[in-house]
């Protein structure tokens, strides 16, 4: 990151003038330009970053609404449809993993080579919580999200997109709202 060097600019720091009259003024506005400028290289550098930085990873937030309740409850049933998500999708599994919470909400992760999947469920609310976060571009995560909104059988769903990397989300959009 840059930041100006006021000591270049020893008018604005001190309470007397470095100079007098009108060199004083055209220090100060130089300075000012100067500082303007250095801003301007970096807000363009971090929105260049940024631009970069949404090569690395796509991640898919997801509500499911009015879920059927039997499957999102079932722990071999939100397995299968996950899974079969990811390899819709093109992802590589690495290692999955699903735990049933008494009496009957599901947890569930698939690790992949490009990141994760993962999915929590409220059998009770009709509600799934999902989440699609892949790096490159290949993977078809819009097509593991068609798959599972149709197999759990989710009346409404919302979407966010957050383009990932080191700098934080660089965009965030609304895909789709039922």
């Amino acid at each position: 990151m840059m930041l100006v060097n006021y000591s270049l600019c020893p008018s604005i720091l001190s309470s007397k003038p470095f100079f007098s009259g009108d060199l004083e003024i055209t220090q100060i506005i130089i300075c000012q330009n100067l500082h303007n400028y250095l801003w301007f290289v970096y807000a363009e550098s971090f929105f260049r970053r940024r631009d970069l930085m949404d090569r690395l990873g796509k991640h898919l937030i997801i509500e499911l609404f009015d879920c059927d309740c039997r499957i999102i409850s079932d722990l071999k049933a939100v397995e299968k449809h996950l899974i079969e998500a990811v390899r819709l999708s093109g992802a590589t599994i690495i290692r999955s993993f699903f735990h049933l919470f008494p009496p009957d909400g599901v947890s569930g992760i698939v690790v992949v080579a490009e990141s994760h999947f993962s999915i929590h469920t409220w059998p009770e609310y009709g509600y799934s919580a999902l989440d699609i976060f892949t790096c490159g571009d290949r993977i078809k995560s819009k097509e593991a999200l068609n798959y599972l909104k149709k197999h759990l059988k989710a009346r409404n769903s919302s979407t966010m997109e957050l383009q990932r990397g080191p700098s934080g989300p660089a965009l965030i959009q609304n895909v789709d709202s039922d």
